[in-house]
């Protein structure tokens, strides 16, 4: 028998290129997903789908993660790029993944911040190595533009 579970944040899936909103699973006994009905607005107009665990991709792109990050919203360009990359760095650190040296990068004695939502963000995505590698080249070209600039602070 399956039973549905409401989820208690909808999140975002790509299907077809496009981002649908999933707001419950149905899961089967053994409480693994089996069905998940989500809607996408298109025009004002509400559309609602179910889909399979199979309709869904399951590599993250280095576009899927900047659609991450535009979600949430960069306003504040030097803090928000900064939060990245340290979320970035924690990761890629416990991940056992190499950080750039030129990023400076040293952990804190406390290890990371593993509750901040970046880092979660990246934990619940779980993007491979080429991706946050990619991902780490544009935060911190966009840090630089931002200090060449001079909106660091």
């Amino acid at each position: 028998m399956n039973t549905k579970t409401k989820q208690n944040k909808p999140f975002e899936v790509i299907y077809q290129n496009e981002v649908w909103t999933i707001t419950d699973i149905w899961e089967d006994v053994d409480k693994k997903p089996c069905w998940y009905q989500g809607y996408i607005i298109r025009n004002g107009v509400k559309f609602s789908q179910d889909f399979y665990p199979s309709d869904f991709k399951t590599e993250i792109t280095l576009k899927d993660l900047l659609h991450e990050v535009r979600n949430d919203g960069l306003y504040d360009g030097w803090g928000d790029c900064l939060s990245w990359l340290f979320s970035l760095a924690d990761y890629l650190t416990d991940q056992g993944f190499v950080v750039p040296s030129d990023w400076e990068f040293k952990q804190s004695p406390l290890g990371s911040n593993s509750e901040d939502y970046n880092y979660q963000t990246l934990v619940e995505l779980k993007p491979s190595e080429d991706v946050l590698s990619q991902f780490g080249e544009i935060l911190w070209r966009y840090r630089s533009m931002l200090k060449q600039a001079e909106k660091d602070y």
